[in-house]
């Protein structure tokens, strides 16, 4: 990722894509609060790797015997298994880094 404040590179480790679930980082280097852009191809690429990922494993399973239940735990395993380190990537190399504005601290009374 690149801050947009400071123009500094931020390695999005783990312990940062955990902490920022909605995509709300801070730069290491100038403390400027950015996010990362939310774009319709983002959005469809997980739904896509999170349903390819688990539906042929599951779908397996359920052939083999296994029980429903079975076969969708099996699904979510895999699917999450597979989708969390792909979005990390993603986020880490390809989203675009939006600033995030300070709010205002004027009162507005109704």
């Amino acid at each position: 990722m690149i801050c947009p404040h400071c123009d500094q590179a931020v390695e999005l480790t783990w312990e940062r894509y955990w902490s920022a679930p909605f995509g709300r980082h801070s730069c290491p280097h100038c403390k400027g609060k950015f996010r990362l852009q939310l774009t319709t191809l983002y959005c469809l690429s997980i739904v896509m790797i999170v349903l390819c990922a688990g539906i042929l494993p599951a779908i397996l399973a359920y052939v083999l015997g296994a029980r429903i239940f079975a076969s969708v735990s099996v699904y979510f395993v895999l699917a999450l298994g597979v989708a969390f380190p792909v979005d990390r990537a993603i986020d880490n190399s390809r989203r675009r880094s939006i600033r995030i504005s300070p709010k205002s601290t004027d009162n507005i009374s109704a």
